[in-house]
């Protein structure tokens, strides 16, 4: 409601850069509850602006990243990696963001099953001076662990990811890390499910529905199907509880 008030208002903006980093944050917004035709259609608009000034070129490339993240979550993944690639090409003069470019084609390579790929860029992410001791680059060092998980070729360095997340305070891996913990090296389905209990009691209902659809996987590949489908099940109620929420704060 106060966004389409604040973009009505925009009318009497006369500073072009201002009136994109509106469109950029509202176009953000959207995203975060699942609306991708509205997170789009800002982002697009934020773009068009940016584009006209070199002196965004950051800006230019965090609504590209959007758009290319987002084309990844909607399965629209030729687009997603033409994106990437532009992407890959405008940020070398910029390591932060050409980390961070990394980091999110490994998610991408998560979501096409291509698990040597996504380990690769997350190292690769990870070995960038200006990246490795973000907050970000924990959330990395995560997902770079929990693939190995999946791959068993992982080796050592939870304890001590526990310990930053929980130093950090970042619950949402402080969950994940729980149920990696529990389905990969402990065989603990209560920890499994307490670090799930934590995603949905925060509202992280994406997340939930991603870590669910994990689980159901393995059980899957373990020949544990009623399990497997009482995740899967998780995961498809979670998205659409994603979904609710979004149409309800639109």
């Amino acid at each position: 409601m106060y966004a389409k008030i604040a973009e009505r208002l925009l009318d009497k903006v006369d500073d072009q850069a201002e009136k994109a980093e509106f469109y950029q944050k509202l176009g953000m917004s959207y995203y975060k509850i699942d609306q991708y035709t509205f997170a789009i259609s800002y982002t697009e608009q934020a773009l068009e602006i940016f584009e006209r000034d070199s002196l965004y070129k950051k800006n230019e490339i965090t609504c590209k990243l959007a758009l290319a993240i987002i084309a990844s979550e909607m399965k629209l993944f030729d687009t997603a990696e033409a994106l990437y690639r532009e992407i890959g090409k405008m940020t070398k003069p910029y390591p932060y963001e050409n980390a961070l470019t990394y980091h999110n084609l490994g998610l991408h390579y998560i979501a096409l099953d291509q698990f040597v790929n996504a380990m690769e860029s997350f190292k690769m992410a990870l070995a960038i001076p200006e990246f490795k001791d973000s907050v970000t680059a924990v959330k990395t060092t995560y997902h770079l662990y929990n693939v190995q998980m999946m791959m068993g070729t992982y080796s050592y360095g939870m304890d001590d990811l526990e310990k930053r997340v929980k130093r950090l305070k970042l619950p949402e891996f402080i969950a994940r890390c729980k149920i990696s913990r529990g389905l990969y090296l402990e065989n603990n389905i209560t920890l499994v499910n307490t670090g799930l209990a934590t995603l949905e009691s925060d509202e992280l209902y994406f997340e939930y529905a991603l870590m669910c659809d994990e689980i159901s996987h393995y059980f899957e590949s373990k020949g544990d199907l009623a399990r497997s489908l009482e995740y899967l099940k998780l995961a498809r109620k979670m998205g659409q509880n994603n979904h609710i929420v979004g149409v309800n704060q639109t």
